[in-house]
């Protein structure tokens, strides 16, 4: 990415990252729509009251992440490899820990009470982030992966992968909550 025009390269690098966050948007939207159709209102409602939540957990693993990648992308630029493989290392660590550290205060806090869950729709809550709190660790592998990704001046490739993970997401909402 040192060479050429660099708004064009900007731009060609923006474009797939740009893409990713609709793809990201993509998954509780799909949560949404087939909750909505095939389960019904409540499920709706609780997917729709941890909206902020969600947000919450994603915006401090994307942080996270990105904060990681910067320094990977010093050290690759300053051609240290070893260096760049140590922090790569350290911030898969911390990453783990992190979604560790999450998953774990969700279930002792107790943060659904916390955000004052309507009482009715307790357990379509507890249900739906519980199923997210599951994956979060490979949450946090993906957010971490995909920047270093682009530390590495690849924004293309976690988009495909984005692309693909969302088609499975579809796939299997439509699967499990339909037919099982």
């Amino acid at each position: 990415m040192t060479v050429g025009s660099p708004v064009k390269l900007i731009i060609q690098f923006m474009i797939p990252m740009f893409l990713g966050n609709i793809f990201q948007q993509f998954y509780n939207i799909v949560d949404s729509i087939v909750a909505g159709q095939f389960i019904g209102v409540d499920a709706l409602a609780a997917i729709g009251s941890t909206g902020s939540l969600m947000f919450f957990v994603t915006g401090w693993l994307n942080g996270l992440s990105s904060g990681f990648a910067i320094i990977v992308a010093q050290m690759f630029g300053a051609k240290r490899y070893d260096d760049m493989r140590h922090f790569v290392a350290m911030s898969i660590y911390l990453m783990f820990g992190f979604a560790t550290a999450m998953t774990a205060g969700f279930l002792v806090f107790n943060v659904l009470r916390l955000m004052n869950s309507p009482a009715d729709l307790m357990g379509d809550v507890a249900g739906y982030m519980g199923i997210i709190y599951a994956g979060l660790l490979v949450t946090a592998a993906y957010n971490t992966l995909a920047a270093f990704l682009r530390a590495l001046g690849d924004s293309k490739s976690p988009l495909y992968f984005l692309i693909i993970s969302a088609g499975i997401n579809v796939v299997l909402d439509i699967v499990l909550i339909r037919f099982v």
